[in-house]
């Protein structure tokens, strides 16, 4: 998705998911501001057992009770196993006496382990509130536990979203490259990427978790066709110097659709959108690993995504050869691994490709798989009929 198509999203969406859940949100941030009130961090340093705990029924409005269900509407953790937690009160599998249950790596007792729990929850927000993103890696608490405390403490820094599938959904969805895989760096990727829609920045953070949800949806129950994540995309491809076998003989054009089923043009279009999407920014992350890698670092900070933000350049990225010179670069991308279906220049594409020094194309083959092959060619004359080689 581009920065026009992302504006038009947003232009278009904000002001229905605002009048949709308006009210909520404020509902919300009123029992956000009231458990905040009753569990200070000053307070949480004195948090006695039964104050913590989950288990021992309604009536016993403990710290992990609240966080889960009664600020649920903030971000659901509802319904992972209580061992998020650290410590517990109930059951466990086939054993099913009441009683205070722990995750060893917290301690040897029940009483040791919640003393530790509570110094990894008072640590977390202390590292949060002193911005120390290191401390916050490594502290003990669960993905998704600690994800619920940072955004109920910190909700205009942090997101309420904790899944590791559903953050890695929107990476993948938006083209976004993250640190890791870890739910808080990938989280980071999607706050910082907020951080350039100052018009997002008008309103809590509530409105962009509904806004990733309308746009991108959830992760597909089918994890062996979800598209792999963008970062591991980045690292595994490759640049190649032949063009794959059918590949060879094959001229700018449109292939002519076939086949006697009625083509889903609305849903075709959406794909090819995605696989153009992921063929650019993976052009982009690469061109700027490619110069890095050769010394240019001062080169690789401003190669720019050109059709991010101008549709009419004739060309998607802007990079630069090692000696500085200018390289525009038109992707085309296919989930096929050869150019069999041919590819097709606009005429705007073709006239740069005559007008523009160190023109070059790159065709991104099997885009959406976890290892992706680029091929470069330079100059290109369709005019006089020249093949690809």
């Amino acid at each position: 998705m581009n920065r026009h198509e992302m504006q038009e999203e947003i232009s278009f969406k904000v002001p229905s998911l605002l009048e949709q859940w308006r009210d909520q949100w404020a509902e919300a941030e009123k029992l956000r501001k009231k458990f905040i009130g009753d569990f200070s961090i000053e307070k949480t340093k004195n948090l006695t057992l039964d104050d913590y705990v989950i288990g021992k029924g309604r009536e016993n409005r403990s710290f992990c009770y609240r966080i889960e269900r009664e600020l649920d509407f903030l971000g659901r953790i509802l319904g992972a196993p209580a061992a998020k937690f650290g410590i517990w009160y109930g059951k466990k599998g086939s054993d099913r006496e009441q009683k205070y249950r722990y995750v060893k790596k917290f301690g040897n007792t029940h009483q040791e382990a919640f003393q530790n729990v509570r110094k990894e929850i008072v640590k977390l927000l202390e590292s949060a509130n002193d911005n120390d993103w290191e401390m916050l890696l490594k502290n003990k608490l669960s993905p998704m536990f600690k994800g619920k405390i940072l955004f109920v403490y910190y909700p205009d820094r942090f997101l309420n979203v904790f899944s590791s599938d559903h953050l890695m959904n929107f990476i993948t969805e938006l083209n976004l490259v993250s640190l890791s895989t870890k739910e808080l760096d990938m989280q980071k990727a999607i706050v910082e990427y907020r951080e350039t829609w100052p018009e997002l920045l008008e309103h809590k953070m509530y409105l962009w978790s509904a806004l990733l949800y309308d746009i991108c949806g959830h992760p597909s129950k089918d994890k062996e066709n979800r598209t792999p994540p963008f970062q591991n995309v980045v690292k595994k491809a490759v640049f190649i110097d032949q063009l794959p076998i059918g590949s060879t003989d094959i001229a700018g054009g449109r292939t002519p659709a076939s086949g006697r089923k009625k083509p889903d043009y609305e849903k075709r279009s959406r794909q090819n959108k995605k696989i153009g999407d992921r063929g650019e920014v993976l052009v982009f992350e690469r061109e700027k690993i490619r110069l890095t890698e050769s010394g240019r670092l001062d080169l690789s900070r401003s190669v720019k995504h050109v059709s991010q933000t101008d549709d009419r350049a004739g060309y998607d990225i802007l990079s630069f050869d090692e000696d500085g010179s200018e390289r525009p670069i038109e992707v085309k991308s296919t989930t096929s691994s050869t150019l069999d279906r041919g590819f097709y220049l606009t005429a705007n594409e073709l006239e740069k490709t005559s007008q523009l020094s160190n023109y070059h194309i790159y065709f991104v083959f099997s885009a959406l798989s976890e290892a992706p092959k680029i091929y470069r060619h330079k100059n290109p004359n369709f005019d006089e009929g020249e093949p690809l080689h």
